[in-house]
């Protein structure tokens, strides 16, 4: 274990100890090093540092290297920083236990495992690249992080709390997944063409294929990522600036395959209507209380899954649904049949309260 003191040994200290060794004075001393007794004299009061030009003319007159004098003010410095960073680092790991989500970036390897405080808070700093945690949590700075979070476009739960510091790491990762895609300058009207292509993805697939989605969703310069859902990050998804184009993050906390379709086109809707020029963050809260933007949103995502036109006429047709039913409609539109029965239940639990006993079973989760 390499020692490391709790003080920043002063080279003066050394220089005094040489001076006495030497039999000599202050003057003498100073005549000898061809410096005035006054620079002297701020050396060993430590208002000047210990330059290489002195540290040559030391190693003259104490027959001691320069190497080493050299060494001694590095290390000093280097002590004095250390010990500074390590009294604001107390500050600090007191902030390290909320960040509770600490095993979810180990799982994602964005830090290595690890039970000691000080290693945690490192590692967190390591991934933040910040020099101190409570930078994260600054409002007084105008980029910051925290920023983000208190402004951050996303659907909360009212009967969850949230943690911040779970937020802020859920967000930092998305922004680690997307940082080696490449987009060029984004264009709202080129949401249109790609639009056919998702729809494409939803039809006969037992899972999400996320890379083709971020294919498809950076051939029109939007940055994509899919994110775990961590503890106390009641999030379903979130929509902002990163590096000047839109990014949309998704988080897999509600585990059915046609939410996530949904979600991401009902995300797609707002980008659309998303003015860059002025607007840096989507806000959209989870509530009972549906705003008309929402409202649009939903009905976008809806529409773009399913043509209005054959779910009106299939809902109007049918007074008992079957399972052909349901069948005949999702090959008729060309989606996956999830896609049908999600939004049959949704239309219909309240007329149908039993269309879930056939639905729920045709809705499978994410894996």
């Amino acid at each position: 274990m390499v020692y490391k003191p709790d003080i920043a040994i002063i080279p003066w200290w050394t220089i005094r100890q040489e001076i006495e060794n030497l039999w000599l004075s202050n003057w003498e001393f100073a005549e000898r090093l061809w410096v005035s007794e006054k620079h002297l004299s701020q050396l060993l009061s430590w208002k000047v540092s210990l330059t290489y030009d002195i540290a040559s003319r030391l190693e003259y007159v104490t027959w001691i290297k320069a190497n080493f004098w050299n060494k001694l003010e590095l290390k000093y410095q280097e002590d004095l920083v250390r010990i500074e960073m390590e009294q604001n680092m107390a500050q600090d790991l007191e902030i390290v236990p909320r960040f509770t989500c600490y095993w979810n970036l180990v799982a994602l390897w964005f830090v290595e495992s690890t039970r000691n405080k000080i290693e945690k808070l490192k590692n967190l700093l390591k991934f933040f690249r910040v020099s101190s945690l409570s930078i994260l949590f600054d409002q007084t700075k105008s980029e910051s992080d925290m920023r983000i979070i208190e402004n951050i476009a996303y659907r909360k739960s009212h009967n969850h709390t949230v943690s911040k510091e779970n937020l802020i790491s859920w967000i930092k990762v998305g922004e680690r997944l997307s940082q080696d895609q490449e987009v060029g300058k984004y264009k709202k009207s080129d949401i249109e063409k790609i639009i056919p292509e998702l729809k494409e993805l939803t039809k006969n697939q037992t899972s999400i294929d996320y890379e083709k989605i971020k294919e498809i969703l950076n051939s029109v310069w939007i940055y994509f990522s899919v994110v775990e859902h961590f503890e106390k990050v009641p999030v379903n998804w979130i929509s902002r600036l990163y590096n000047k184009n839109p990014l949309i993050q998704m988080s897999l906390r509600h585990k059915w395959i046609d939410i996530f379709w949904f979600t991401l086109f009902h995300e797609l809707w707002h980008l659309y209507n998303w003015d860059l020029d002025w607007e840096k963050i989507l806000i959209d809260y989870e509530s009972p209380d549906t705003s008309k933007i929402e409202y649009e949103a939903n009905n976008f995502a809806s529409t773009s899954l399913i043509s209005p036109n054959n779910f009106n006429k299939f809902i109007e047709s049918k007074r008992s649904i079957t399972l052909k039913d349901l069948q005949d409609l999702a090959e008729t539109e060309w989606v996956w049949l999830n896609i049908i029965a999600w939004r049959i239940t949704h239309e219909l639990k309240e007329k149908q309260p039993k269309i879930f006993q056939l639905t729920s079973s045709l809705r499978p989760t994410i894996k």
